[in-house]
């Protein structure tokens, strides 16, 4: 019971009836009366408090009118603290998962602990946020498991509770569900919350298949607006919406997100605000809808109509602490949808695009990867597109994937230094591989020139013909700096030649243009024999006779000795 204590009982006496009822709490040093009504008689004492189930001794004395009492004893107890224990709890999925199929939740808690000894257990698993167990929710053990079974935020609610009624009370998730694997696209609904962190730890964006490309030109490049670290770009869709991500930049430092969209029925392709570097660039496709994200707070949706306009349509979006903008759009079509986004900075230039494989200034021109359509030939930049959204399992098949490599070339062995035949040179190939896992199949050409200046001696980090050009297949190039190194010598014949270049390019086709796919090295050679003539050929007579003459080796290596 609580400290608040209601004592009541009966009392009477068939004789001369009930004078007095009285309480003693001190053992029978004081006595308390209490209200008598007919044979019924009450008393309500207040206690100490927070009292973890403590017992009282205590007597009622009952008087009746001729002066004979009748006392009898008893116990009482005050419990006003709740179970302690429960905690920690343990959840087969951490709360804030996301899960796109039917989940069986495991939870699993400790032993609950209270004075009393005796403690029930209730919990509930529902869609509420703060629901209260009831006698309905009792659990044994010390594990359930719940499915979570529909769409919708799923919560724990966990509850022990003693026999005087305290209880300790724990509330937990919430856990996402968006069901859409196994279902008909009609039936499909995502879980993701638009709050402004792209959570892949949780599943709310699965990079399996949700997850585009990346963009590495901001790492160390010379781009005129360049933000450091890499941006990442996701997109994914369910019955009622579409939503996009992008990761990495900051808009209120990092100038604008733009996001141009073809949702099927076509539109103009005019850009909204024209690119510095480009001013008469125009889209890949004929956009109905743009987004304009200024700064966490800003964001502007247009659609077109006979040209841009701002849109009535509800749409949300959110950009976080983190550099993450989510951002949820009605599902305006499900047939040719096209997509390009790209970073633009305060001086109108793109710093980044996606797709990536696209050049940063859509004039240049690019080679499309193979099995895609080529850019268009008037605006120089490819889109992502997707024939029917409802078949999709991986929002990346099919679609532009940059492969983010640079090269460098350089040899050991001075370039001014003219070599002559027999000669070693080394040339030694870098490329940094910016991405995050390891790349294999790269091919790599070494051509050297003129044609029959080196001979082949070794190479490592790449498999290649033995004569030039060399054609490689390299070795699988783990994230970071990789090396390539070509041993060659110098042909026995260097006749007519001045120098030696080796170029060594990279072929993949994905790799952006503004990364460094070619590197030169050029070394001096003495191609030419030195010339002599000789001074006054001497009479050659008995005795001691002197020879005299000139040698040059011209802008050769010059000459090392002459012999007679």
């Amino acid at each position: 019971m609580t400290h608040t204590v209601v004592f009541s009982g009966t009392a009477s006496d068939v004789g001369s009836g009930i004078a007095s009822v009285e309480l003693s709490l001190d053992g029978g040093a004081t006595w308390r009366p209490t209200t008598v009504s007919g044979d019924e008689w009450s008393l309500t004492w207040e206690g100490p408090e927070e009292l973890p189930m403590v017992s009282f001794p205590a007597q009622v004395r009952a008087t009746d009118k001729s002066g004979f009492a009748t006392v009898t004893a008893f116990q009482f107890s005050i419990d006003e603290v709740a179970p302690t224990g429960l905690i920690p709890v343990t959840f087969s999925a951490p709360e804030e998962s996301h899960f796109d199929v039917i989940t069986d939740l495991e939870i699993n808690w400790q032993p609950p602990i209270d004075a009393s000894g005796v403690v029930t257990t209730f919990l509930v698993v529902d869609q509420i946020t703060d629901t209260i167990p009831g006698p309905a929710n009792v659990v044994s053990g010390l594990t359930a498991v719940h499915s979570l079974n529909s769409n919708g935020d799923w919560y724990a609610h966990l509850s022990a509770m003693d026999e005087a009624g305290n209880a300790n009370m724990y509330h937990f998730g919430p856990w996402h569900v968006g069901l859409n694997e196994g279902l008909s696209f009609a039936s499909r609904l995502q879980s993701i919350v638009i709050d402004g962190f792209v959570d892949v730890a949780n599943n709310e964006w699965r990079l399996d298949s949700e997850y585009l490309d990346d963009d590495e030109r901001t790492y160390g490049s010379e781009v005129t607006y360049s933000p450091a670290g890499q941006q990442s770009f996701l997109t994914t869709w369910d019955a009622n919406n579409t939503y996009l991500a992008w990761r990495g930049g900051f808009w209120s430092l990092d100038g604008e997100l733009w996001i141009y969209m073809n949702s099927g029925s076509g539109g103009g392709t005019e850009m909204i605000r024209p690119l510095a570097s480009a001013p008469d660039a125009v889209l890949p496709f004929d956009a109905d809808y743009a987004i304009q994200i200024t700064d966490p707070l800003s964001g502007t949706l247009y659609e077109y109509s006979g040209g841009w306009q701002i849109s009535a349509e509800e749409w949300e979006f959110a950009q976080g602490s983190t550099g993450d903008t989510e951002i949820k759009l009605p599902l305006f079509g499900t047939s040719d949808v096209e997509t390009l986004a790209f970073g633009l900075g305060d001086d109108a230039n793109v710093w980044a695009i996606f797709p990536a494989t696209n050049p940063l200034v859509p004039a240049t021109s690019i080679t499309p990867p193979t099995g895609l359509d080529a850019p268009a030939a008037d605006g120089g930049w490819g889109s992502y597109q997707w024939d029917d959204i409802t078949a999709v399992v991986n929002a990346a098949d099919n679609q532009p994937l940059a492969i983010g490599l640079a090269l460098s070339a350089e040899s050991p062995q001075a370039s001014q230094a003219p070599w002559g035949p027999g000669g070693t040179l080394q040339y030694v190939i870098k490329i940094n591989n910016l991405e995050a896992e390891a790349i294999s199949g790269q091919q790599l050409v070494l051509t050297a020139a003129p044609d029959s200046a080196l001979i082949h001696d070794s190479i490592v980090g790449a498999t290649c013909s033995t004569t030039n050009p060399w054609d490689c297949t390299l070795d699988p190039l783990a994230p970071g700096l990789n090396t390539i190194t070509l041993t060659t010598h110098l042909a026995a014949d260097l006749s007519g030649m001045e120098s030696v270049t080796v170029v060594a390019s990279l072929t993949d086709s994905n790799i952006p243009p503004e990364m460094a796919t070619e590197g030169t090295v050029i070394h001096q050679v003495d191609g030419q024999p030195p010339e002599v003539d000789v001074i006054e050929p001497p009479f050659v007579g008995l005795g001691s006779n002197s020879f005299q003459g000139v040698a040059s080796d011209g802008d050769g290596i010059g000459v090392d000795y002459v012999e007679v």
